[in-house]
């Protein structure tokens, strides 16, 4: 009889030896190890030395994917180091901008973004009218849009390198 036919008798068996291992893809791992044993000798193969041969299949199974794994890690890395140098020099052109305006306007841009105030708190305590506030917001909203609007817009489309 065949090597193949003998122990091909033993499929489901192969399988549940592969899936204790922890393979997801058992079915892919016997039929590698089919492979691997027909050419052999009838007489050299016992189940212990399918069982072995199974788990170098799998353990090598295992390096391929944890290369694969740290090459795409690395990948995310590394675009997530220049979506940070990105971000800060979004955050540097902004706060250039900003020094640029007068003190009124400085001062309640930066009241409105750093606190988590609404307008109308910020009418409340100061005593600035609250349309006065509204007018000054937007406008240095429509300066930074102005200023840095190409930037941003690289930095939503991820052409981090065009910032």
């Amino acid at each position: 009889m065949n090597v193949l036919q003998e122990v091909s008798k033993y499929h489901n068996d192969w399988l549940k030896i592969v899936k204790s291992f922890g393979s997801k893809e058992p079915e892919d791992i016997v039929q590698e190890m089919y492979l691997k044993i027909h050419c052999i000798d009838e007489h050299k193969v016992t189940k212990a030395y399918i069982w072995v041969t199974l788990r170098n299949i799998y353990f090598t199974h295992c390096k391929e994917r944890k290369t694969t794994d740290l090459n795409e890690n690395l990948i995310f890395e590394v675009e997530e180091h220049e979506q940070n140098i990105a971000y800060t020099k979004l955050v540097k052109s902004i706060k250039q901008e900003v020094e640029t305006w007068q003190d009124y306007d400085k001062l309640l841009f930066r009241l409105y973004l750093n606190s988590e105030m609404s307008m109308r708190d910020i009418a409340k305590g100061t005593g600035i009218s609250l349309r006065s506030i509204f007018a000054t917001i937007k406008k240095c909203k429509e300066q930074i849009k102005e200023t840095i609007g190409e930037d941003y817009q690289d930095y939503i489309n991820k052409d981090y390198e065009l910032i």
